[in-house]
This record gives C-alpha cells, sequence and structure tokens, in this order.
C-alpha cells in the first residue's frame, strides 16, 4: 500500500498541518505538490499525534486506499484533529464510511487525469491561505474549524481573470463550472469564498459579495477572505468552497458579523 505524506510550515501560523496521499492517485498529487510550492517537508513519520489539520487524498474506488484513508481518518476523528479528505468518487457505500470518520470530504469529479493534481494543490493552497497569509482580511484556524468540523460533503470551483472587469469575470467563471451546475445556491448553508489579488478594491470586493448575496438565502452562513498576493500581478481569483446543508442565520465578512 503506497501511502506518502507531508508535512506544512508556515511562521504565521502554530497550527500543525499534514497531507496523507494514499495509492497512486494520491502519490501523484503528493509528488506535484512537493514540486510545486514551499513551506512542505516530506512527512518522516505516518504519525497524526500533535496534528492540527489533517488532509488524506485517496481513489476511494480502489479498497485498499480507501481502507487507509479510513483507518487514519478514525484515527484522527479519535485524537479530535480536523479532517479532510478529497476524493476521486461518490460511491454510496465508501460515502456512508466517510461521513462517520471525517469532518468534511470534497468530491473531485470530472477532472482531467492532467489537471488533477493541480486541481488538488489549488484545493488545499485555497483552504489554507486564509489561515497561514496575512491579507485585508483574514481569519484563523478555530474559523476553519468551526465553519468544517463536522459538516459533511463540499464542493469547490475557482476562476480568475484580468483587466478592469476583472472580478466580475472571475466570479462568473467559478459559477459556471459542471461541479456547481446540480446545486441550489438557495439550499447552500456554508459558503467559503477567497478573493486573491496582488490589490484589492472595495468595488471589486463588493462585486464579488453581492453576487453570492443575490444567490444565497437570507439563513446562508457566508465567509469572505482576502489576501494580497504579489505573484498574482493583476490576476483576480475567486475560490469557493461550498456546504449544503442546515445552517444559522449569519453573513460574515472575515472575522466582522453583519
Amino acid at each position: 500500500m503506497k501511502c506518502n505524506s507531508l508535512e506544512l510550515k508556515y511562521s504565521n501560523s502554530n497550527a500543525v498541518i499534514k497531507i496523507f496521499g494514499m495509492g497512486e492517485v494520491g502519490e501523484s498529487a503528493i509528488n506535484y505538490m512537493m514540486s510545486n510550492t514551499n513551506n512542505l517537508k516530506s512527512g518522516d513519520s505516518y504519525s497524526i499525534i500533535g496534528t492540527d489539520l489533517l488532509f488524506l487524498i485517496s481513489d476511494i474506488t480502489e479498497r485498499h486506499s480507501l481502507n487507509e484513508l479510513l483507518r487514519m481518518a478514525k484515527v484522527g476523528k479519535n485524537l479530535n484533529t480536523l479532517t479532510i479528505a478529497l476524493i476521486t468518487s461518490e460511491q454510496d457505500s465508501a460515502i456512508e464510511e466517510l461521513q462517520e470518520n471525517v469532518d468534511a470530504f470534497i468530491p473531485m469529479l470530472g477532472i482531467p487525469d492532467t489537471s488533477f493534481n493541480e486541481f488538488v494543490l489549488e484545493t488545499v493552497q485555497n483552504i489554507l491561505h486564509p489561515i497561514i497569509q496575512r491579507g485585508i482580511i483574514n481569519f484563523d484556524f478555530s474559523d476553519l474549524k468551526e465553519f468544517t468540523t463536522s459538516a459533511g460533503r463540499y464542493f469547490t470551483a475557482s476562476g480568475s481573470a484580468t483587466g478592469d472587469n476583472r472580478a466580475h469575470q472571475a466570479i462568473e467563471e467559478a459559477l459556471s463550472p459542471v461541479s456547481l451546475k446540480h446545486i441550489n445556491f438557495q439550499k447552500i448553508d456554508y459558503l467559503l469564498v477567497h478573493i486573491s489579488s496582488d490589490d484589492i478594491n472595495m468595488i471589486e470586493f463588493d462585486t464579488v459579495g453581492n453576487k453570492l448575496t443575490e444567490l444565497l438565502s437570507s439563513e446562508a452562513t457566508l465567509k469572505i477572505f482576502v489576501s494580497l498576493n504579489d505573484s498574482s500581478g493583476d490576476k483576480f481569483k475567486v475560490f469557493l468552497l461550498c456546504k449544503e446543508e442546515d445552517s444559522k442565520p449569519i453573513f460574515y465578512v472575515g472575522k466582522k458579523q453583519i
């Protein structure tokens, strides 16, 4: 059974973060992340004791990979570790087991093989960056834990654009993927939004926020986080992490409750 691991080190966060990949899919994703990002080091142990946030990457159509994922998820659950699984399918029997053992899982459906590793890296980075990067609006690990603990299935989408109308184009692109076509935004209870660019003004922030507010019910929990990234240049990026379930009637902008 192939199982590779990474440990993340960030100076702006005290959280201990580890990523495990099971089987060929997981191993490929781990190797890609090692080659394409900083602040990572190869894991020297399969122990997750003391880990605050655990990512598990697996092709759950492979029973041995699923078994390894579930084994580690159960250990994480017993240790009260926030566990997020990135999986390749939504088999009913596997989903039932996942729901019992992980806090959140993200189906990676319809992703071409050539883009799969890039999708995994982008998803992990966009979940982590708001807690480890300083920006205009930020949040911390406790916010992420509140948002995802025992929450179940999540869906992701992203969009990017440059130029004068970049905020509008980016959010429209993020809302267009096939993975979101079946989602009724009126039934979404949790929506995390990560906006990043080298510079962001209030008009662009409002463009994204207003568009999502139009789609969501008044009872939805919406969190918008903004981080600055000099390497982005003029590119304006929007990442969505959404959850359909019951929720409290709260609208968040960063840490401010309105």
